[in-house]
């Protein structure tokens, strides 16, 4: 159940900042939550009065200039309108001399130069980049994704993503959308997830209100033709063909085979020419689809992202004269409270499997299935968990395992996409790449991490480490640096499925509250008879042999009863002498007062301090007005060139 997404890109893609420089979160003069508003406020369209509903405002960084507005139109779709202020006087100006004519249509060329052309469409590699801050971007989520899949259709919510790109009433022509926003040089892009689907685009602003009107027809009328069925399921096809030589698809879909027969994660996501033409006719795909698009495809299980450096009433207008005519059917979402963690209560999840990779990996994981988190966003507890069982100082689980030669590193915690975090249930994951070494002790492996387990268990919660890991999370989000538009409209579209408004943008990042139950239950449910080992080599243990295949990927793999003594051995393991918690960090920043600047400020790096084995240059930054040092260091030694073994 990865999240899979459509290869629609015309431009090249920038990756979203890692992991950890996500968690650059939480704001600590965020304020006070605003309660939410609910105000009518009319505004006159050029066919009617049309009406809608503000909302809370989202908390936002300090140094977060833009301007955010929390809507939901009458047919009770909800939109953030996101205006980026800081360069309207130089739009306003170009707005006078255009008119709506120096729009692009679909028929037409954008009259670039090749200068700018390139600018255009190779500008997006650089985040900050001249080019991209002009560029307006629209992230539309459904609230259903592939475990609404009908049993017997896998693959059908990722089919109808693919198939509403295929024109629609007012816009006939296929990919219309598509090969307006790509001759602009901007770029669009979808995914399919467990229980979400997401659309999302950018374009140059000028464009934004046709783009935009294009965009809502996918959800208003769109045609979804008979012929272009076999197009779109070829097009599944090669996204299929694509992911068969990834590890982690393979393993997901193996795990996910592992779940109670009947539940909506047992299911092939991705779908393929077996599941979407051989295992159905033709008609009953074309009639599944569109019943599936008007069951699901509903504005009150809609939620959208517009953000452009344009006023606040120039994008309210572009919304409710686009996307007023979404309907609504007042349908429930599917209902899956019938099911639970126990999701993956079954015999076979607790086995050791031996899974052959594609590549040359070596590596052990080790996976229980919890209760969902999403309603501990405000205290996280199995962050706090993974920061400190994925700590590499003095003490940590990952030193221990170095020492002895038996892991190289680790990968702790629950990765977040819809397979692993979603309204039924989590998992979490202790990751560990093994050495040949590691990989025969993996008895003495897997026991050292519930022994640094129960170690946490015995010393309890402790509150000094989580508030180090709020103060850290609340600086970054102060001075996070600013994502383009179109990674920003993503993130929010989708957080906008989960938290109430007030925390859309920092309901992921901040840590609010402390909560040591949560935190003892997680530790308490990280059990060695609960758990899936899944050991990835090519390298087997004697007598091993990969005896099976997987269904869908075609993944070989064994699978073994853990040993009871093992069990029993981690289960009564104490916690080894080596191990602790992370020191207090003396790091920690509370004053981000900046100096005053200089007034004989020098052009170049002036030398502070040199003798004869290290220099000291130092300029200081005049213009960004930032709590950052960035040290440059250039090591001068010879033995660079020397073998290490001598």
């Amino acid at each position: 159940m990865l999240l899979i997404r459509s290869f629609r890109f015309f431009s090249t893609y920038i990756n979203k900042y890692s992991p950890a420089m996500s968690k650059l979160n939480k704001s600590s003069g965020a304020g006070e939550k605003k309660a939410i508003h609910v105000t009518q406020h009319p505004f006159k369209s050029h066919e009617e009065n049309a009406k809608f509903q503000i909302l809370a405002t989202p908390i936002k960084s300090s140094s977060d200039k833009k301007d955010y507005r929390v809507i939901r139109l009458e047919n009770n779709l909800t939109v953030c309108l996101i205006s980026d202020k800081s360069p309207i006087e130089e739009l306003a100006e170009d707005s006078d001399t255009e008119s709506d004519t120096s729009f692009v249509t679909s028929d037409e060329e954008p009259e670039l130069s090749d200068a700018s052309e390139k600018s255009e469409t190779l500008g997006r590699t650089k985040s900050n980049s001249d080019v991209e801050q002009k560029m307006a971007a629209a992230g539309l989520c459904i609230g259903v994704g592939s475990f609404s899949d009908p049993k017997d259709v896998p693959g059908m919510a990722h089919f109808l993503e693919h198939m509403v790109f295929m024109g629609s009433e007012k816009f006939p022509s296929e990919n219309d959308f598509d090969s307006f926003i790509k001759k602009g040089g901007g770029s669009d892009n979808a995914s399919t997830d467990a229980e979400t689907t997401c659309f999302y685009f950018e374009c140059l602003e000028k464009h934004l209100h046709e783009a935009l009107d294009k965009f809502a027809q996918f959800f208003i009328a769109p045609l979804m033709k008979r012929e272009a069925m076999t197009r779109e399921r070829e097009a599944i096809e090669s996204e299929f063909q694509m992911a068969l030589p990834s590890d982690t698809s393979r393993k997901e879909q193996l795990l996910c085979s592992l779940s109670q027969e009947d539940s909506p994660v047992n299911t092939f996501a991705w779908g393929n020419l077996i599941t979407l033409r051989d295992n159905i006719s033709d008609d009953k795909l074309y009639e599944g689809v569109h019943e599936f698009r008007r069951r699901h495809y509903s504005a009150h299980r809609m939620t959208l992202a517009v953000q452009a450096r344009l006023p606040m009433q120039t994008l309210e207008h572009y919304i409710l004269e686009c996307f007023t005519n979404v309907p609504n059917n007042n349908l429930p979402p599917d209902d899956f409270s019938q099911f639970s963690a126990s999701i993956f209560d079954t015999p076979q999840f607790t086995r050791m499997y031996y899974v052959k990779p594609m590549k040359d990996l070596c590596q052990v994981d080790l996976t229980w299935s919890l209760p969902s988190f999403r309603d501990k966003y405000k205290s996280k507890p199995h962050e706090y968990i993974s920061h400190l069982m994925g700590d590499e100082g003095k003490g940590s689980l990952l030193s221990f395992l170095r020492n002895r030669v038996w892991a190289i590193t680790t990968s702790i915690g629950n990765g977040e996409s819809g397979t692993e975090l979603n309204s039924i249930y989590a998992l979490y994951t202790v990751s560990i790449v093994l050495t040949e070494e590691g990989l025969k002790q993996l008895e003495e492996v897997i026991a050292a991490v519930f022994s640094y387990l129960n170690m946490l268990k015995q010393i309890g919660p402790q509150e000094r480490v989580f508030n180090e890991m709020k103060l850290i999370a609340d600086t970054a989000f102060r001075f996070a640096r600013e994502d383009p538009a179109v990674d920003t409209v993503e993130e929010l579209c989708e957080n906008m499925q989960i938290y109430p408004p007030e925390d859309y943008i920092a309901g992921s990042e901040l840590y609010y509250e402390y909560d040591p139950e949560a935190m003892k239950m997680i530790m308490d449910l990280l059990q060695p008879t609960k758990m899936n080992i899944m050991v990835v080599s090519k390298k087997l243990p004697e007598n091993i042999v990969y005896g099976k295949t997987e269904k869908w990927f075609g993944t070989k793999y064994t699978d073994t009863e853990i040993p009871a003594e093992w069990i029993e051995k981690w289960k009564n393991v104490e916690p080894y002498p080596e191990f602790s918690i992370p020191s207090p960090n003396p790091f920690l920043t509370t004053d981000f007062s900046i100096l005053e600047k200089n007034d004989n400020h020098p052009e170049y790096p002036e030398r502070l301090m040199h003798c004869s084995l290290y220099e000291i240059w130092y300029r200081q930054d005049q213009k960004f007005g930032l709590p950052l040092a960035y040290y440059y260091l250039y090591l001068i030694s010879p033995l660079s060139i020397k073998s290490a073994r001598r």
